[in-house]
């Protein structure tokens, strides 16, 4: 047995560079757009983004797995002397357990070796089809083949290996998952723009997520195995034991919130070309790609504390959990509103003359219905966030039914005349009235009470 560490300490520094990975996640698409746009045939460029959608998809398939590692290893270097399908063991004895770690480790292995084959399967399979289907006899030469084959592969190797950085995070290794995600993303870009210059076309993309997936696992491997761990793992006296079943309730759950999510999130998109003009379309996928953008940041300052609000859960610190919970609701409001008025008020400013922009925002009524529906998102996003730090998921059928309901309004209003409005008006009537207030109501009961069984039981 091993005593439990202090990491789960986030420092203002791993909050700022939190605020960094971010950018280099969600923004790495747009510093490589301008050599892409140069350089690529317009055809390339729709096969990348159609690679791209294709990954999106498959992922699906973690079904909530990785995040459930995550909490788990929480658990576990936070002192856990054993692993529930609901809720979490309290333990005061300040010790690691290596006959559980390793065998979660052994659990997530075993797992993503599964999630990978069937992945490869899919993708070599449907994902082929599609293309011969969908694209152009010309483009499918024996070059493109190789290409689809390498990103397959890529994709598999991805999910193989990704169960590292559930267990870096979980560990509360927030600083340095922040390098792994900053420096892999600077290798793909130098990859990519040095392989665009010596017209390497679709394949310099596809081999710089490669060098971009390489970097990340083995400097995950790197950070995860130090000499902590290592140590731990030498005390084991037991064969490993399959956790599957405990971790599947919660990540079926997870993973069905999720298709809820993609739902709310995504439907609009593949609906609005039914409904709308390509002009209002465009309008659309920009403001919601601006909103996501928004909605990420504001919620940065919680997804970097999730590792200590899960080792908050093990040694029952109820104060701890409200006091920094507190904190992350005031900071992610301090930037959603903000932001939402600079959008207001310069949004279409930017677009015209900075950015030259065809496109511009939808009209006011449309941008304040959405900063609604955002607002509340992440009022009762976080909250839902902290209720699944204690091992329980409590709003699936929630969220599968918010996200049908908004599908079939959106539809609904769209055939009655009301155009792009339909969109966030649907999403308004179908996520907010019971979502916006059940889960925020719940986890006030659980702080206001100092704990989870009153709530629950």
């Amino acid at each position: 047995m091993h005593s439990v560490t202090s990491q789960f300490i986030v420092s203002r520094t791993t909050i700022f560079l939190s605020y960094l990975t971010q950018f280099f996640q969600y923004g790495t698409g747009v510093l490589i757009l301008p050599i892409i746009l140069n350089k690529l045939a317009t055809e390339t460029i729709g096969i990348w983004y159609t690679f791209l959608s294709i990954f999106s998809l498959v992922s699906l398939l973690d079904f909530g797995f990785s995040s459930s590692f995550q909490r788990f290893a929480s658990y576990v270097f936070s002192g856990a002397n054993e692993l529930l399908k609901e809720g979490f063991s309290k333990t005061n004895n300040n010790e690691i357990d290596g006959n559980i770690l390793y065998s979660l480790i052994y659990t997530s292995k075993s797992i993503y070796k599964r999630l990978s084959i069937v992945i490869f399967i899919i993708m070599i399979v449907i994902g082929s089809l599609y293309f011969r289907f969908a694209v152009s006899k010309e483009l499918l030469t024996f070059k493109f083949a190789i290409t689809w084959l390498l990103y397959a592969t890529t994709t598999a190797f991805y999910f193989y290996y990704s169960w590292i950085l559930s267990f870096v995070r979980g560990r509360g290794q927030m600083h340095e998952f922040n390098y792994i995600v900053i420096i892999s993303k600077s290798c793909y870009i130098v990859v990519l723009f040095v392989l665009i210059i010596f017209d390497f076309a679709l394949m310099s993309l596809v081999v710089a997520n490669l060098v971009n997936i390489l970097v990340m696992i083995l400097m995950g491997y790197h950070y995860f195995y130090d000499d902590y761990v290592k140590s731990i793992l030498q005390t084991v006296d037991k064969k490993p034991v399959n956790y599957f079943n405990i971790i599947w309730k919660n990540a079926r759950n997870s993973g069905i919130v999720s298709i809820g999510v993609f739902l709310l999130s995504q439907a609009g998109v593949f609906l609005s070309n039914f409904f709308l003009p390509l002009s209002e379309v465009a309008q659309l996928g920009i403001t919601l790609q601006i909103f996501g953008v928004i909605v990420i940041l504001s919620r940065v300052y919680l997804t970097t504390n999730i590792p200590k609000i899960s080792s908050m859960w093990i040694n029952y610190d109820i104060r701890g959990i409200k006091k920094l919970f507190i904190k992350s609701q005031l900071v992610g409001y301090f930037i959603y509103i903000p932001s939402c008025l600079l959008l207001l008020i310069v949004g279409d400013f930017i677009l015209t003359y900075i950015i030259h922009s065809s496109v511009l925002l939808p009209s006011l009524s449309v941008l304040l219905l959405y900063m609604l529906f955002y607002f509340m998102e992440i009022t009762h996003g976080n909250c839902c966030t902290l209720i699944s730090t204690s091992n329980r998921i409590p709003f699936t059928k929630a969220s599968i039914f918010a996200g049908i309901i908004s599908v079939i309004l959106t539809i609904s209003f769209a055939l009655a005349g009301l155009g792009i409005i339909s969109f966030p008006l649907a999403l308004c009537c179908g996520s907010l009235p019971y979502n916006s207030w059940k889960w925020p109501y719940i986890v006030y009961k659980i702080l206001k009470t100092n704990g989870l069984s009153k709530v629950y039981h």
